[in-house]
């Protein structure tokens, strides 16, 4: 960058502790202690000439110049929220929360005039912080601001009087372009009772009620819009959105429309792949845009200012690409794990990217690369500092064409750890794999994987990790006791009983009885007599044990008793 006309860049980090600069090239990440400022600091914003520089800070707004970082004035708004400067430095717009006072409240919209001092200009009502920011052209000529139903505008610095007023039932939204001559005015009004939504773009100040648009575009299904707003300022794109979509996605639906005030068109564009709208975006010199649509992964295209498509870039998942749009080359793609923020560098060279909070808590911090991929500078926040806001210092003077180069320059290696790309090796096998052996896909992992599982088998030793000492002690001592257990056993069953004669006598007839029994085949009509007299053989059993038990039997019960003989003789007789 030895051509670049400025000796050095600085970002500006706004973090826990307060709010630093410290210099983004060529001393990557070194402290500017020109300006620090501690304690609790709530937002800031620079001009976009980079000249001054405003912050909400300790209960208050400072004013500063960025060219000697030295306090100019200091504006007392405990209960300020936003600030913003108007395109040409000239105004400074504080909005503060609203607070009733009795009946009424205090205005809390102040417009500041900076030029040559600080003076309030006038204070508005604006009780919603959405929407909240006023509307200035692009030389601070003209401001408008967005009321009920209506649209003010004036000729500054003079705002106690209306200049122009644009009156329309149901007026959501509207967009003055940033331009130095040939103002334009787009306006958008929502569906009201079925009749579609409507946006129209007109010079300024012709947008009587019976004057026409230069060009118009009604649609279905939009909640709000976003205005974009070319170089030239002859083009607008409308980024749309719907909480419901028609196609029943539970994020809504988002669309793209260009209105072009030159040749009068307004078309929907269309994309070669299906999904949510992303983001859109014109290039620096206004003649083209690019729109990220699609998911899984989502694609970019490249868009002339009359809607046609150039080309498409290339798809890619969890990356960062880098485009030289002239020749449509890739310049470079890397991964950008827990990226929140990034913002080109002013003379677009070097690509700031940045982790904050409280989107993401963990590896908070800020890098610096080279647009060719290779990172310069990194840093993390150490424990129990949390970054809300990284932002390059506007420098005009840094802006320069330049012809960009695929080739990649000298870097540094990040501290972060990445996620490991190896093979996951089982806990089973990484002590061979530690002794220098091989991973063997083919192998069997896990028991459900080996047949007839025996936990003696080869294939199981060889998923077993080896034994501590501690581990191999208890589990010889388990082993000893073990055997001397069984060794008790089997003395134990060894001791013979000899059985009394009386029981010998009744288990030769019950064995006699049960091998007449299984010995019966069945042909005809004899099954129902076998089972008959089966039934008779097992009450003729029970019987002989309740005798034996000393119960008393009756005669029905002796004489059946006394008939087993007879029936086993029948039983054997019905024998095959």
């Amino acid at each position: 960058m030895a051509d670049n006309p400025v000796s050095s860049l600085q970002i500006a980090i706004h973090d826990s502790g307060g709010l630093h600069l410290v210099e983004g090239w060529p001393a990557f990440g070194k402290e500017k202690l020109e300006f620090k400022c501690a304690g609790k600091v709530k937002t800031f914003t620079f001009t976009k000439d980079g000249k001054k520089f405003a912050l909400i800070a300790n209960g208050c707004i400072q004013i500063m110049s960025s060219t000697s970082w030295t306090l100019e004035h200091t504006l007392e708004h405990p209960t300020a929220q936003e600030i913003m400067w108007s395109p040409a430095g000239n105004y400074l717009a504080v909005w503060c929360l609203y607070v009733k006072k009795g009946d009424t409240g205090a205005p809390n919209l102040h417009i500041y005039n900076t030029t040559g001092g600080c003076t309030l200009l006038k204070s508005f009502y604006q009780i919603n912080q959405l929407n909240w920011e006023p509307q200035w052209t692009g030389d601070d000529s003209l401001m408008g601001r967005n009321v009920t139903n209506e649209v003010h505008f004036f000729k500054c610095p003079s705002l106690d009087k209306i200049a122009h007023k644009r009156v329309q039932p149901k007026l959501k939204n509207f967009s003055l372009s940033p331009s130095t001559s040939g103002h334009l005015v787009a306006f958008f009004t929502p569906s009201i009772k079925g009749a579609p939504c409507l946006a129209n773009v007109y010079k300024y100040p012709h947008f009587k009620e019976n004057s026409r648009p230069l060009v118009s575009k009604s649609f279905y299904n939009v909640d709000s819009v976003e205005f974009m707003w070319n170089k030239q300022c002859n083009a607008v794109l409308l980024l749309t959105s719907a909480e419901k979509s028609n196609s029943g996605s539970y994020y809504g639906e988002r669309m793209v429309f260009l209105l072009n005030a030159k040749t009068e068109d307004a078309i929907r564009l269309t994309f070669n792949k299906d999904g949510p709208v992303n983001a859109v975006a014109w290039s620096p010199d206004g003649k083209t845009f690019l729109a990220v649509h699609g998911s899984n992964p989502a694609a970019c295209s490249v868009f002339d200012a009359k809607g046609d498509l150039l080309h498409s870039l290339e798809e890619d998942t969890n990356v960062r690409q880098v485009w030289d749009l002239k020749k449509a080359s890739r310049l470079c793609v890397q991964e950008c794990p827990d990226v929140t923020f990034m913002d080109w560098s002013p003379c677009g060279r070097y690509l700031l990217t940045s982790t904050c909070s409280p989107r993401l808590r963990v590896n908070n911090g800020y890098r610096i690369y080279h647009y060719s991929g290779s990172l310069q500078f990194e840093y993390l926040c150490p424990a129990g500092t949390e970054l809300y806001n990284t932002q390059w210092v506007p420098e005009p003077a840094a802006v320069k064409p330049f012809v960009p180069s695929a080739a990649k320059v000298a870097g540094i290696t990040s501290a972060v750890k990445t996620a490991s790309t190896e093979r996951y090796i089982p806990p089973g096998q990484r002590a061979a794999m530690s002794a220098g052996d091989q991973y063997v896909l083919t192998c069997k992992q896990f028991l459900r994987q080996i047949d007839k599982y025996d936990p003696n088998s080869p294939a199981a030793a060889a998923n077993q990790a080896p034994l501590s000492k501690t581990a191999a002690r208890n589990k010889k001592r388990k082993e000893a006791k073990k055997a001397q257990e069984l060794q008790a056993l089997a003395e134990k069953n060894m001791t013979v009983f000899e059985e009394p004669e009386e029981f010998k006598m009744k288990s030769k007839k019950k064995e006699a009885v049960e091998a007449a029994v299984t010995t019966v085949q069945l042909s005809g009509d004899s099954e129902k007599k076998v089972k008959v007299i089966k039934k008779k053989l097992q009450r003729i059993e029970k019987l002989r044990k309740d005798k034996a038990e000393g119960k008393a039997l009756d005669k029905q019960q002796t004489t059946l008793l006394e008939s087993e003989r007879e029936l086993v003789a029948q039983l054997k007789s019905l024998a095959l």
